[in-house]
């Protein structure tokens, strides 16, 4: 119906400055999307790494991990979880987190 919230989430495998980031955030598009980490109430603070290929001083300093939100929806926080447990590493990606309300 066009009015139903929606969230996408996934391991985009690209950048901000690429051509599917732009194509989901587009305002020209009927449905656009926002990037939860640019429109968060509480700014993100951290380190700006969603990749960590199993050591994180190796790995690229870039997020490809997104959560995008439909127009409308409020979203309190975005936060990337930087997790090891045992200086182990649980994937090669960080998770990514959105508080939302709606």
């Amino acid at each position: 119906d066009g009015d139903s919230p929606v969230i996408i989430t996934g391991d985009f495998n690209y950048t901000k400055d690429s051509r599917g980031y732009s194509i989901m955030t587009t305002k020209q598009n009927p449905i656009s999307f926002n990037d939860t980490k640019d429109i968060a109430q509480n700014p993100f603070e951290g380190k700006p790494q969603t990749i960590n290929g199993f050591n994180e001083e190796k790995a690229p300093e870039r997020i490809i991990d997104f959560i995008f939100v439909k127009e409308g929806i409020n979203v309190k926080e975005y936060d990337i979880f930087r997790i090891r447990e045992n200086d182990i590493y649980i994937s090669d990606h960080y998770p990514v987190f959105s508080k939302i309300m709606f």
